[in-house]
């Protein structure tokens, strides 16, 4: 879950805006607050965002989990390129 809370703060923009970032053990997800929205991470990177005590697929969780898919897809072909690279 550690891995998951610094990636999620390296990952998503404007990560200044991020508050209460944590894990949860007890769901295996981290939560967190960005720009005001509560959101909920699995370790799959599927987000959903809470509200009271209610999960919903809204359009910013949409959003949030393309932002986190998206940048992990880049970090493994920079990983790829690199181990190639090393290999030549």
């Amino acid at each position: 879950m550690d891995e998951l809370v610094a990636f999620i703060r390296a990952a998503v923009p404007k990560s200044n805006e991020i508050s209460k970032l944590e894990a949860n053990q007890k769901i295996s997800a981290v939560i967190f607050t960005w720009f005001g929205t509560e959101f909920v991470v699995k370790p799959t990177l599927n987000v959903l965002e809470l509200r009271g005590t209610q999960l919903y697929v809204s359009g910013l969780s949409i959003l949030m989990e393309t932002v986190l898919k998206q940048k992990k897809q880049l970090l493994k072909e920079a990983e790829r390129r690199q181990e190639e690279a090393q290999k030549k």
